[in-house]
């Protein structure tokens, strides 16, 4: 979980994390599992937009 977070660049959170597990490497795992782990390990993702919309 460690690696797939660092990988991101840190952006990614609980839910992408947990697509991750389950593409990659086929482990089935709650969301609740992930986001319990990650705030144990004291990581997030990044919060808010990275572009301006388009409008």
């Amino acid at each position: 979980m460690l690696t797939i977070h660092h990988e991101s660049g840190a952006s990614y959170g609980y839910r992408r994390v947990h697509q991750v597990l389950h593409d990659r490497y086929g482990v089935t795992v709650s969301h609740g599992t992930v986001e319990h782990l990650m705030r144990q390990a004291r990581i997030h993702g990044r919060t808010g937009r990275t572009a301006a919309p388009n409008l």
